[in-house]
């Protein structure tokens, strides 16, 4: 079976219709120092929730000034918009998208660093195995406390890309030193391979950002 990387996605959305933008490291937004809220959809298995606790947890370990905090299953729109629920960064289900998750920032337009409003992170519900009721696809999502390197096979790493979406959540877009690798902000996630650390140099920039 060919091996085929998961997408990993990552789109800013600006007030006043300003256009999408993606670029290196860092992305041109920051958040206000303090705490924001997460919240996971009801709609997402509850058996992923620790894991998606635990990227919540790497990534507040850099960048101490805006903390990400509350993470609980309790977010029940089927919708979402920028006025909404700015006080939550909520985890939310999605479907028919090319990428297994996507972070999308809701900011003001102006030079950057803008100030960010809020974020939204979308999980392709279509790809998700955690329960050994379905039928494990190779290149589904899988979470679980004992998903390890050597008992993973092919899935994709859920702790692995919630983290990554998180890194974009505090400021940080996919590195330019290339799509695939060992650091946590590249583009591509592949199968079996687990990425739950930030690099120095991503942990560098989030301090920068937060302190």
């Amino acid at each position: 079976m060919t091996r085929k990387s998961a997408l990993l996605a990552c789109v800013l959305a600006f007030a006043n219709a300003a256009p999408a933008f993606a670029g290196p490291i860092p992305q041109p937004y920051y958040f206000p120092n303090g705490s924001r809220g997460v919240k996971i959809n009801y709609a997402l298995p509850a058996a992923c929730d620790a894991n998606t606790k635990a990227a919540v947890d790497t990534i507040n370990a850099a960048g101490r000034s805006f903390q990400l905090t509350g993470t609980t299953q309790n977010y029940t729109s089927t919708y979402y918009s920028a006025t909404e629920d700015p006080e939550f960064i909520n985890i939310q289900d999605g479907s028919s998208m090319s990428a297994i998750m996507r972070t999308i920032i809701y900011g003001y337009s102006g030079p950057a660093p803008a100030q960010a409003i809020d974020a939204t992170v979308y999980v392709n519900t279509d790809r998700i195995y955690y329960d050994t009721g379905d039928t494990a696809q190779s290149t589904d999502l899988i979470c679980g406390s004992s998903i390890t390197s050597s008992n993973i096979g092919q899935h994709i790493d859920w702790q692995s890309a919630m983290t990554h979406e998180m890194g974009h959540v505090k400021g940080m877009d996919h590195r330019t030193d290339g799509s695939t690798g060992p650091c946590l902000m590249t583009t591509y996630l592949n199968p079996g391979q687990i990425k739950r650390s930030l690099c120095s140099d991503e942990r560098a920039l989030l301090v920068g950002f937060y302190g």
